[in-house]
């Protein structure tokens, strides 16, 4: 059986349960995928092929070799013979790519008796013009699937550069997730954005007191640099905890007059997904608060994570603001870390990991990081910083603090990036001088990969677009004037004679009929002056 379906379930939650139906009830033949083109026009999603054999024999399917293909080539270059005037030659050419694939890692298939076993133990890759593959007994990828009991990530097979698996099968011991060193929340969901957030028109509009208006990050797009000011935010949200009695005895009459314009407001319609035409305060997601206009206490973050991520890559530091829900807030679970996790987030290494742990299945170039990916992803256990590297980790890190980040291409060629990175490599005992070179260009790979894969659907769409415009003004003449144009205009008065016409000069801007009056019609130009005819 072979499936084409979005990449997502590779990744997503729903994909473990997928997973262990497959390894129990199938040998997974191959998983393929493409990030050299876009394998469907219409679907703005990254699709991949995936070939089962239904198979019942447990031991058959433990000891099967299941192959992750990622495809290097365009199918057209692969397959370059058309399918209606060169079938067999096709046929004979595809056939040879499947045996290809099929016989890749043959090597380690050995024959004791009349059993067949193989003797492969470790993730093998091999790679040519055509495709980079990867093998793995099967038996391996349903360890994984079982001992997590959550989707294990097979998309690192398909895309991971060779230096991934290396680091994190010989120092996987220098590694923790983000939630075991971090404390993580959802940014704030305001509920009504259109009443909480605010601009400084509108603060000063209503004379709303300081003390009820914050500052806010609502998108990191405003913001160049990892330290993020409050100064600088273009955004405010406002914050209160007070009842309407208290600001008015208190004599906070511009909040108060905010929130009593608020409570007679209603929503507007926005699909079908938001209903229209409810006040404010009846919202069902303020109902559950003290007061409806009441955002609740809130600690604050030391770091942000961005949940779509493009070119440019970093984790905010902040102090003095909130942040929005499209966003994660973090915060050290020991205080003594607090400062060196935001360095070590900020390493490229971090980056490296992040591309692996989120989802870009949607084609459209970002990178998407769910609550279950930021939670899960693989960072540096700051125990393992020595105490000598601290400092110095430290010191590197305070001077990228303030000076813009660059898009990641532009990003490792920085001097004080490469600082960083090097001895936050040298703190976990891995070699600069080995490892840095092949992260950056890992890196720099699955990012340009995620992006270019983006710009050519777009590409291909905008092209499709203007075939589709050309082709509609094609069916509209041919339907309109089947027998082609015609010459204005006298084949569109062919019972009139020349001396039935009179000739008048006209000037060459826009002209507008006028009155029509006893068989003269006005012809008036832009400046008002009349020409009869």
């Amino acid at each position: 059986m072979g499936i084409v379906t979005s990449s997502a379930w590779l990744e997503v939650e729903y994909g473990h349960e997928l997973q262990r139906f497959f390894l129990k009830n199938f040998k997974i033949i191959a998983v393929l995928e493409s990030m050299v083109e876009n394998w469907f026009e219409d679907v703005p999603v990254i699709t991949t092929a995936t070939i089962l054999e239904r198979c019942k024999d447990t031991e058959k399917r433990d000891r099967h070799l299941v192959k992750f293909v990622k495809v290097k080539g365009r199918l057209k270059d692969l397959i370059p013979y058309d399918i209606k005037s060169e079938f067999t030659k096709r046929f004979y050419y595809l056939d040879g790519l499947i045996h290809k694939i099929e016989n890749t890692g043959k090597e380690y298939i050995k024959l004791e008796g009349t059993r067949i076993i193989n003797t492969l133990n470790e993730l093998k890759t091999y790679e040519d013009e055509d495709f980079r593959i990867r093998v793995i007994r099967q038996v391996e990828l349903l360890e994984e699937a079982e001992s997590t009991g959550k989707t294990a990530k097979w998309g690192k097979y398909l895309r991971a550069p060779e230096i991934y698996f290396e680091i994190m099968e010989e120092h996987r011991d220098k590694f923790l997730k983000l939630e075991e060193v971090a404390n993580l929340e959802y940014g704030i969901k305001t509920g009504i954005n259109e009443f909480f957030y605010l601009n400084e028109e509108k603060i000063k509009h209503w004379g709303i007191e300081k003390e009820f208006v914050m500052p806010i990050v609502k998108s990191l797009k405003d913001f160049d640099t990892i330290q993020i000011v409050p100064k600088n935010h273009k955004m405010r949200v406002f914050r209160c905890n007070k009842s309407k009695k208290e600001l008015l005895k208190e004599k906070k009459l511009g909040a108060l007059k905010y929130i009593e314009w608020g409570e007679k407001q209603k929503t507007k319609e926005r699909g079908r997904y938001k209903k229209g035409g409810i006040t404010f305060p009846e919202v069902p997601s303020v109902q559950g608060r003290k007061y409806w206009y009441d955002l609740g206490e809130r600690e604050e973050a030391e770091f942000l994570i961005n949940q779509f991520v493009r070119e440019r890559i970093f984790f905010p530091v902040h102090k003095g603001s909130l942040a929005d829900h499209t966003m994660f807030e973090g915060k050290a679970k020991e205080k003594k870390e607090s400062k060196v996790i935001p360095a070590l987030l900020n390493s490229s290494i971090t980056f490296f990991l992040m591309e692996m742990s989120g989802r870009f299945s949607m084609g459209d170039g970002l990178l998407t990081l769910y609550g279950p990916d930021i939670k899960n992803l693989w960072v540096i256990d700051p125990k393992q910083v020595h105490p000598e590297i601290h400092k110095k980790i430290l010191d590197a890190f305070n001077s990228l603090l303030t000076r813009p980040i660059k898009p990641i291409f532009e990003e490792v060629k920085e001097k004080d990036r490469q600082r960083l990175d090097r001895l936050v490599l040298k703190a976990i005992g891995l070699d600069p001088k080995k490892y840095l070179k092949p992260i950056y260009d890992g890196l720099c790979e699955l990012v340009r990969e995620r992006i270019e894969l983006a710009r050519m659907r777009k590409k291909v769409q905008q092209a499709r677009t203007e075939r589709d415009v050309e082709k509609i003004k094609e069916q509209l003449l041919s339907n309109i004037l089947p027998e082609g144009p015609k010459k204005f205009p006298e084949e569109f008065l062919p019972s009139l004679k020349k001396e039935d016409f009179q000739e008048i000069s006209i000037p060459a801007s826009p002209l507008k009929l006028g009155r029509y009056f006893f068989g003269r019609q006005e012809v008036i130009s832009e400046d008002g002056f009349n020409y009869q005819a």
